[in-house]
């Protein structure tokens, strides 16, 4: 077994940042870890191994949280 790097600032304000960036004429995944994800959006209940979080980008502030896919769900998109 690995152990798991201690999440740093500079990893949260990166992923905070792309989460920030708007699309354009595109969807944008990013794939990460669990710590990186609790860390940068505390305020969302915490994340399950292969679950994705979906936000709504916008246009000037910070992007809408929407919602999750849990990893049980993958199969249907």
């Amino acid at each position: 077994t690995g152990t798991m790097q201690a999440v740093s600032p500079l990893q949260t304000g990166w992923l905070l940042k792309k989460v920030r960036e708007l699309p354009g004429n595109t969807n944008t995944v990013l794939v990460t870890h669990v710590p990186n994800i609790s860390a940068a959006f505390a305020e969302i209940p915490p994340v399950d191994q292969g679950e994705a979080l979906v936000f709504a980008p916008v246009p000037k502030g910070d992007p809408r949280f929407v919602g999750r896919i849990k990893i049980e769900e993958w199969p249907g998109f």
